[in-house]
């Protein structure tokens, strides 16, 4: 009599499919959010450090941020902290992107920083942040930040900044940020596509092959080709 072949149901773990729904949805809208146009503006948040403690990060405005692609300079405003004194020093931090990319403490006030360069006819004895950040194509890849003298040639457009920056009782302060861009052409949008495209076809078949093991779709598949091979025609001896 023939064999009777058992076919079992497929069946998915709800909970699973969600998960790599989930998984893959996330790994697409990452691909997508990370992209700019040139001008874009950056989302960029400061925080700071004064007295050994640290404040909460507040979102900058756009036109203290940086334009993706284009170098500018801005004056960021950085409002009086509680119980600050004359010669505290005041750090700045700065995040861009989501807290993607963070600068390390920046010391914008107080201490030495009006001794810097102060006999160079060249530059301005008041601090200026400078930010070099990197992109490739429409993404960033790296963001680097320090603290340099303010170059006379902005100082005599900004005269009142001067002033400000020397007057204890002047606030908010402005510190002068710096964002220069360069490029880093390593991978071209083609084949990125191409490498996100294998990534995911990849990751979609792993999700493929664990929903089927967990189904116990592999067992029943085996069986189904053992079934058939044993139907087959007999040798004759």
């Amino acid at each position: 009599a023939p064999k009777s072949v058992r076919v079992c149901a497929m069946t998915f773990a709800p909970s699973s499919l969600v998960f790599y729904a989930w998984l893959l949805l996330t790994l697409h809208a990452a691909t997508v959010c990370a992209n700019f146009h040139l001008g874009d503006y950056v989302p960029t948040a400061r925080r700071g450090q004064f007295h050994g403690t640290r404040t909460s990060w507040h979102d900058a405005l756009g036109r203290h941020a940086p334009r993706f692609g284009m170098d500018r300079t801005v004056a960021m405003p950085i409002p009086r902290p509680e119980s600050f004194q004359p010669g505290d020093e005041y750090k700045l931090s700065l995040a861009f992107e989501g807290e993607h990319f963070v600068t390390p403490w920046l010391r914008v006030l107080g201490g030495n920083l009006d001794k810097l360069n102060t006999k160079s006819a060249e530059h301005a004895p008041i601090p200026m942040v400078q930010v070099r950040l990197t992109r490739t194509h429409d993404k960033m890849v790296s963001v680097r930040a320090h603290v340099v003298p303010l170059p006379l040639a902005y100082a005599r457009e900004h005269v009142d900044l001067l002033d400000e920056f020397y007057n204890a009782t002047a606030w908010p302060k402005h510190v002068i940020v710096r964002y220069e861009w360069n490029e880093r052409r390593d991978v071209s949008p083609l084949q990125g596509e191409a490498v996100l495209f294998v990534s995911t076809a990849a990751l979609a078949l792993v999700v493929v092959f664990s929903a089927f093991r967990r189904a116990g779709v592999g067992s029943s598949v085996a069986e189904l080709v053992a079934s058939a091979a044993d139907d087959g025609p007999s040798s004759v001896r």
